[in-house]
């Protein structure tokens, strides 16, 4: 189950309006439904939170779907201090599994720690949390 009870989103940097962060839980993995960051690469962050903790199961991430911008590596960490390491998105927007072992958490930090070298403004089509309320 997505969890999405009054998710807050907080980015580093917003590039336009246009493209704001409440788009990464919309359910729509392409064009024009999407979080671009504002020129970042590396660096570039956005914090999903929630009133209260959640048991999640399992973090699915989508690039930006289109061929100049590309996570090549990243980080999701939990409010307890845990992270998990991202990969490398796949550039045309599918989806991208972390499996998590069911951590407890009120918040997931996730940092853009790496790019392809086209890369504009590092961004995500979608963020999609798993798990279940506690």
């Amino acid at each position: 189950m997505v969890v999405e009870m009054d998710i807050k989103r907080c980015v580093s940097k917003l590039f336009t309006r246009a493209i704001p962060p409440a788009l990464l839980i919309d359910a729509i993995s392409c064009c024009p439904s999407q979080w671009a960051s504002a020129n970042q690469k590396a660096g570039a962050t956005i914090k999903l939170s929630w009133p209260g903790s959640i048991n999640v199961s399992s973090v699915v991430l989508y690039d930006r779907p289109n061929s100049n911008d590309q996570i090549t590596s990243g980080t999701l960490v939990f409010d307890d201090g845990s992270s998990y390491t991202v990969g490398t998105l796949p550039n045309n927007g599918a989806h991208f599994f972390i499996p998590i072992n069911n951590a407890v958490t009120k918040s997931i930090l996730f940092t853009v720690t790496g790019v392809s070298s086209s890369t504009g403004s590092a961004g995500l089509s979608e963020f999609e949390v798993y798990g279940s309320p506690l």
